[in-house]
Formats: structure tokens, C-alpha cells, sequence
């Protein structure tokens, strides 16, 4: 069962002071603590949570009419993963953070199983290590689900770029571009008009010669529709920026590092949750 978001939080459960000065840490911090709350005193969940599920999300972002990833398998447990047919896919825990678990698998024609951005050789052994190491180190559940694997929109790209926009109930503010290539991530962000910005984070692995991508724009009112849908005042909304434009990736109500924006970001972040709100 979920219980509705109201905006209000019993003052009693705030640890932290923030002054007269809009904070996005300080709202996420809120509400991670209203969620803990409230699903401790009334068993219940806050509406809206229920599309961090991975599942969940993909099937919400379908119906509303904007392309997701296709589910070729799931969930299921990790002891449980084959792969039975050609092509590239994706392995995902059903709820984890900042990629954790994920996997990128390319299955060939006589179904050997290869590492899709090194091309080395892989087994459904070592595959399978892997992402239980994974659930043990972050302790995520033993819920897997397999995506057919969207193409990237650039061919010179092991795996298509993610695109996360931090959306305050149908605003999209900021979005962070975000680029795995050779086991390295890089980054760049941009303002709602698709202009470079810097907002603290990140600020020593930007994307080399970073450009906005192709379809930014589309992706940003797809991710402001979806947004305007959810009963939460923030939702971070990712997509992928495949070949054939925006896919939706997830759902994420508490990103990883939100503490991490440079004073006058983490401000003007509050300020839209607050009036989201």
C-alpha cells in the first residue's frame, strides 16, 4: 500500500538545519527520512516510490507513450539468468543505484557470450560472480531483469550515452550527461536551454569536447511529461540517447552524490523542489 505525498513532514524527524536558504540535499535528506517514516510507522510506502522498481517504471513510461527498453526476461534471481538467443543485452538488478550489477552482454550466433564494449570472451560463470559480488557489496535484491540492449546513437560509443534530467513536477532544470567508454565515466551538464554548466560535480572527468546530444530537447520534454505524472515534487528521469533517439531508462527519486552540487545549484535545486512542493 502507498500513502499520498502531502509536502509536510513532522518537524520532529529533521536532523539537519538549513536556514532561511533552499537546499536540495537538504530536501533529499527530508524525504529519504519522511520514506523511512512512514514505512516504519504504517507499513506502507509514499506514492510514487513504487517507480523506482525498474519493472515498474519501464511499463509506466510505455503506457504514458514514450519509448522504453525492452524487457526480454525477469525478474528473477541471479542463480536463474540464461542467455538463449543472438544479440546484445543488458543485465540489471530490478532496484540498484549508480549502475551497480548492470552488465553489457553481446551473445553470438553460436551463443558465446562476449564483454559488448571490450569484445573479450565472457561465461555465464564469470557473469553470474559478478553480479553476486555486486548484490553483496551494495545489498541490493536478488531480483534481476534482462533489456534487449539499445544501440548507441554515436557508432564510435561501446553503449549509448545516459541523459539525467532533474525534473521538479513537469520542470526539467538541469541534466547530467553521463559517458562509460573504456571503464571510465565522464560527464558534462547542461541548463533546460541545452547550455554547458558547471554545478560543482564532476568537475575533474568532463566529457572531452563534450556537445549537447542530438536529441536533447526531445528528451527533455519527454522527461517534463512523465514528470507532471508522478505525485512526487522531484523525480531525476534517465534516458538513453540511442540511434533511433530518447529511450527511457529509470526512475530515480534519491540520485547518488546529491550532496555534492556546488553551493549556488544546490540552492536554486531547493528552490524548484520547494515549489514543486
Amino acid at each position: 500500500s502507498t500513502v499520498p505525498f502531502n509536502g509536510q513532514i513532522d518537524p520532529r524527524l529533521t536532523k539537519l538545519k538549513r536556514g532561511g536558504v533552499s537546499s536540495f540535499a537538504f530536501k533529499v535528506r527530508e524525504s529519504m527520512q519522511r520514506r523511512y517514516y512512514i514505512k516504519k510507522e504504517f507499513k506502507a510506502d509514499v506514492s510514487g516510490f513504487e517507480l523506482n522498481d525498474k519493472i515498474v517504471a519501464n511499463q509506466f513510461a510505455k503506457d504514458m507513450g514514450v519509448k522504453a527498453a525492452e524487457v526480454i526476461a525477469g525478474p528473477c534471481r541471479i542463480s536463474e539468468i540464461t542467455f538463449d538467443t543472438p544479440g546484445p543485452y543488458v543485465l540489471k538488478p530490478r532496484s540498484s543505484t549508480n549502475s551497480w550489477g548492470i552488465q553489457f552482454v553481446e551473445v553470438t550466433d553460436e551463443l558465446a557470450l562476449t564483454d559488448y564494449a571490450t569484445k573479450e570472451p565472457v561465461t555465464i560463470e564469470s557473469i553470474l560472480a559478478q553480479g553476486i559480488e555486486d548484490m553483496k557489496k551494495r545489498r541490493f535484491k536478488d531480483e534481476w531483469v534482462i533489456e534487449k540492449m539499445v544501440l548507441p546513437d554515436c557508432a564510435d560509443l561501446p553503449r549509448p550515452d545516459d541523459l539525467k534530467f532533474y525534473s521538479f513536477h513537469g520542470k526539467s532544470v538541469i541534466a547530467l550527461h553521463k559517458r562509460v567508454d573504456g571503464g571510465k565515466s565522464t560527464y558534462a551538464w547542461y541548463n533546460s536551454d541545452g547550455e554547458m554548466v558547471d554545478c560543482g560535480k564532476y568537475n575533474d572527468r568532463i566529457i572531452p569536447n563534450a556537445k549537447v546530444p542530438r536529441d536533447f530537447m526531445e528528451a527533455k520534454l519527454m522527461s517534463e511529461k512523465l514528470s507532471r505524472l508522478i505525485p512526487l515534487p522531484f523525480m531525476r528521469i534517465d534516458f538513453l540517447m540511442s540511434d533511433a533517439g530518447p529511450v527511457f531508462g529509470e526512475l530515480t527519486p534519491h540520485p547518488g552524490t546529491f550532496d555534492r552540487f556546488d553551493s549556488n545549484w544546490d540552492a536554486v535545486l531547493g528552490q524548484y523542489w520547494e515549489e514543486a512542493e
